[in-house]
C-alpha cells in the first residue's frame, strides 16, 4: 500500500484495486503486520503474473512470474528488492496450495 501511495496513487484508490471492503462484509478480518503492509500490497499487485499450466486435468497454478516481479519491484522503488523477494515467495509458497485446491 505504502509503495501505491508513495507512487501518487490516492489511498483510497489504492484500497479499492486491491479488492478491500469498505464495510463490515462479514467476512474473517485478519491483522496486517505493519511490517508485511508493503510485501501483502506488492503481493496483490501480482495477482495477474501467476505462471499457469493448463492440461487435460485443469489449470494448475506453478508459481510467480520471476520475469514480471523484478520490473515491478523496480518500478515501485522498492528499496531492498532481494528481501521484498523474500517475502514475496514466502507468501508464493503460502499460496500456491489454496490456488491448486481441487487441481488434479
Amino acid at each position: 500500500m505504502a509503495a501505491l501511495t508513495e507512487a501518487g496513487v490516492p489511498e483510497a484508490e489504492a484500497w479499492a484495486q486491491m479488492g478491500a471492503e469498505t464495510e463490515d462484509d462479514g467476512k474473517e478480518v485478519v491483522e496486517l503486520w505493519p511490517e508485511n503492509e508493503e510485501a501483502f500490497w506488492i503481493f496483490c499487485g501480482l495477482a495477474t503474473q501467476w505462471r499457469l499450466v493448463a492440461g487435460m486435468g485443469g489449470v494448475q497454478y506453478q508459481g510467480l512470474d520471476y520475469a514480471a516481479l523484478w520490473p515491478t519491484l523496480d518500478g515501485l522503488g522498492v528499496k531492498d528488492p532481494p528481501a521484498m523477494f523474500r517475502a514475496l515467495q514466502v507468501m508464493e509458497r503460502a499460496a500456491l496450495p489454496e490456488l491448486n485446491r481441487g487441481a488434479t
